[in-house]
Protein backbone atom coordinates (compact mmCIF):
# COMPACT_ATOMS: atom_id res chain seq x y z
CA UNK A 1 0.00 0.00 0.00
CA UNK A 2 2.33 2.39 1.37
CA UNK A 3 4.58 1.67 -2.39
CA UNK A 4 1.32 2.82 -4.34
CA UNK A 5 1.18 -0.20 -6.03
CA UNK A 6 -2.82 -1.24 -4.45
CA UNK A 7 -5.71 1.29 -3.23
CA UNK A 8 -8.15 1.03 -0.65
CA UNK A 9 -11.70 -0.04 -1.68
CA UNK A 10 -13.40 1.35 1.00
CA UNK A 11 -16.54 -0.55 0.78
CA UNK A 12 -14.49 -4.11 1.68
CA UNK A 13 -12.46 -2.72 5.06
CA UNK A 14 -15.56 -3.29 7.34
CA UNK A 15 -12.98 -6.50 8.37
CA UNK A 16 -9.62 -4.95 8.24
CA UNK A 17 -7.54 -2.31 10.01
CA UNK A 18 -8.90 0.80 8.11
CA UNK A 19 -6.46 2.89 9.67
CA UNK A 20 -3.83 1.32 8.85
CA UNK A 21 -4.86 0.88 5.10
CA UNK A 22 -6.12 4.84 4.37
CA UNK A 23 -2.62 5.73 6.39
CA UNK A 24 -0.66 3.92 4.09
CA UNK A 25 -2.73 4.95 1.17
CA UNK A 26 -2.44 8.60 2.14
CA UNK A 27 1.06 8.20 2.63
CA UNK A 28 1.50 6.57 -1.31
CA UNK A 29 -0.74 10.03 -2.45
CA UNK A 30 1.48 12.31 -0.86
CA UNK A 31 4.78 10.29 -2.06
CA UNK A 32 3.01 10.12 -5.16
CA UNK A 33 4.41 6.66 -5.80
CA UNK A 34 3.35 3.74 -8.00
CA UNK A 35 -0.19 4.49 -9.05
CA UNK A 36 -0.12 8.44 -7.27
CA UNK A 37 2.27 9.26 -9.87
CA UNK A 38 0.04 9.23 -12.97
CA UNK A 39 -3.08 11.64 -12.99
CA UNK A 40 -6.00 10.08 -12.46
CA UNK A 41 -4.53 6.74 -13.68
CA UNK A 42 -7.94 4.56 -13.72
CA UNK A 43 -11.56 4.53 -12.27
CA UNK A 44 -10.31 2.64 -9.16
CA UNK A 45 -8.03 5.84 -8.48
CA UNK A 46 -10.59 7.99 -9.41
CA UNK A 47 -13.06 5.98 -6.97
CA UNK A 48 -10.56 5.84 -4.62
CA UNK A 49 -9.21 9.99 -4.68
CA UNK A 50 -13.15 10.84 -4.22
CA UNK A 51 -13.70 8.47 -1.49
CA UNK A 52 -10.86 10.33 0.47
CA UNK A 53 -12.39 13.32 -0.13
CA UNK A 54 -15.58 12.24 1.38
CA UNK A 55 -14.06 10.58 4.08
Amino acid sequence: MESGHALVFRRFMSQCDAKAYLAAEQLAMRRRAGLWQVPVASPARRASTANSAAA
